[in-house]
């Protein structure tokens, strides 16, 4: 989105048209950076000398949008507009100091304290020197103490560092670790958001490692640091932590490779898994528009849910079978660990919920079974009757997982029955939706009652939810043969 066209052109006439409500008007920050970087940013921000919650109220009732208060002590507000199926965040706040150039340099880094005035859009203010520093690529706090200040500011750090691929020196690592601990008194809120952006970029490990290096993630994760303690076990390649770690990559390899082109990769078990994922590509992408209205996006969910997914096996003492060390109930310990980060972080219940079933059901022996099964639908109806819309999202995570445990070693013929597995459930969900996982209901409860004399209860649910599963295994296929099936039921046959 260029500058000079609509909907910021649209944009910029609105505020300059109502100039006397706002005063001096600049448009500020992360949009300026990727526009010198010739980057799209969907995010603008704007500052103003006064009104910023009635210039904010004005550009969403402009495009019929959403208009929230960010914060009214600051009187920060937010609009939120679609425009040609994209969404566009507009900010819009109160100049913080004496005027523009005081503003910039309380922000956070040099390559964000960069502005233009709305009234002369080429000439762009920048005080502290930060477009020299994005052409060095490197990263520059704009004061000593913004890392204090603002302590959201160390993982902000970590984004910028990722995603413009930027140097940093020793002075402001040291800067980050001495402020780690105060990550503490940062809402949840806005570490989710950070997180969100971060779980977003490519190549999740450098990530991970740029947070630990930075003293970070055992502030946001102290979880999960017990894994390092628990050391390979058969049939683990991989001590606990770094089985995660390889987990979490692949599964965001994975579900990045639904959208973007993956390069073949040396390990065979990758390529048969993205290989998958490209025959089924179209109909995936349809599922993942099914949770574009998310504020968290499918991608940081799964890292989550690959994050905590052994989480509780450091609660657990393990049982030696055989050959095998096995954690008893892992997974329902995991899920109770998840709950209570993902609520401290302000996830919603919806999003807590889906990993909750992604972590649950990992280990379900429909992932492990169905792939030799002939007929395999009945299976596949109870499983999605159990995981629902997280169920295809649980079959990467068992391919993931399944590489992750025994790397080279795996057997041949446990990852081809693996494999087998998910592409029955993905052909399902995506080919036969309607005649496997939901199909249409022959009969009713009213039905029920009304031919056979049966009273209200649990019961009739019984019968129906039977019926139905019959219907998924291909036996049931009309009116009558459902009213047989459940007469059977009723007398006991």
């Amino acid at each position: 989105m260029n500058l000079e066209e609509a909907p910021l052109k649209r944009i910029r006439d609105n505020l300059l048209a109502n100039r006397d409500d706002y005063g001096e008007i600049y448009l500020s920050g992360g949009y300026v950076r990727d526009y010198l970087l010739q980057k799209e940013n969907n995010d603008l921000d704007f500052s103003v000398t006064r009104n910023a919650a009635k210039a904010a109220r004005r550009i969403a009732d402009l495009f019929s949008g959403d208009f929230y208060m960010l914060d009214q002590y600051r009187e920060t507000a937010r609009a939120l507009i679609n425009v040609d199926q994209t969404c566009i965040v507009i900010d819009v706040a109160l100049i913080s100091g004496k005027n523009i150039h005081e503003d910039l340099a309380k922000r956070d880094f040099t390559i964000n304290a960069m502005a233009v005035d709305l009234s002369d859009l080429h000439k762009i203010m920048d005080p502290l020197d930060g477009r020299t520093d994005l052409i060095k690529r490197q990263l520059k706090p704009c004061s000593e103490n913004s890392f204090s200040d603002d302590p959201i500011r160390t993982l902000r750090a970590v984004r910028f560092i990722r995603s413009l691929s930027l140097d940093y020196d020793l002075k402001i690592k040291n800067a980050i670790c001495n402020v780690a601990q105060q990550l503490k008194s940062v809402s949840g809120e806005r570490i989710r958001d950070e997180l969100g952006h971060i779980f977003n970029l490519p190549e999740i490990r450098k990530s991970i490692e740029l947070l630990a290096e930075f003293n970070l993630f055992k502030q946001l994760f102290p979880d999960l640091i017990k894994l390092e303690e628990i050391l390979p076990r058969p049939p683990h390649i991989h001590n606990a932590f770094i089985h995660t770690l390889r987990v979490v990559e692949l599964t965001q390899l994975l579900n990045v490779s639904i959208n973007t082109f993956s390069n073949p990769s040396e390990n065979n078990f990758i390529n048969n898994a993205l290989t998958l994922v490209g025959k089924y590509k179209k109909g995936l992408m349809k599922y993942l528009d099914d949770f574009a209205d998310r504020k968290i996006s499918m991608t940081p969910l799964m890292i989550l849910a690959a994050l905590y997914h052994d989480s509780g096996k450091a609660y657990i003492v393990p049982i030696e079978e055989g050959e095998k060390f096995t954690y008893p109930n892992h997974a329902e310990k995991s899920t109770q660990i998840v709950h209570e980060r993902m609520k401290s972080l302000a996830f919603s219940n919806e999003e807590i919920q889906f990993v909750d079933s992604v972590i649950r059901h990992h280990m379900d022996d429909e992932l492990k079974t169905i792939g030799d099964e002939e007929n395999p639908n009945r299976y596949i109806y109870r499983y999605f009757r159990q995981t629902g819309n997280s169920g295809i999202e649980i079959g990467f995570l068992h391919l993931a997982d399944l590489i992750a445990t025994y790397e080279q070693t795996l057997s041949p013929f446990r990852w081809s029955t693996a494999l087998k597995s998910v592409e029955k459930l993905l052909d399902a969900w995506i080919n036969h939706y309607t005649e496997v996982i939901s199909p249409p209901r022959l009969i009713n409860g009213n039905d029920l009652m009304e031919k056979f004399g049966l009273q209200p209860g649990k019961e009739i649910g019984g019968i129906l939810e039977q019926v139905r599963e019959e219907q998924a295994a291909g036996i049931i296929l009309e009116r009558n043969a459902a009213f047989g099936f459940a007469e059977k039921i009723i007398k006991g046959n």
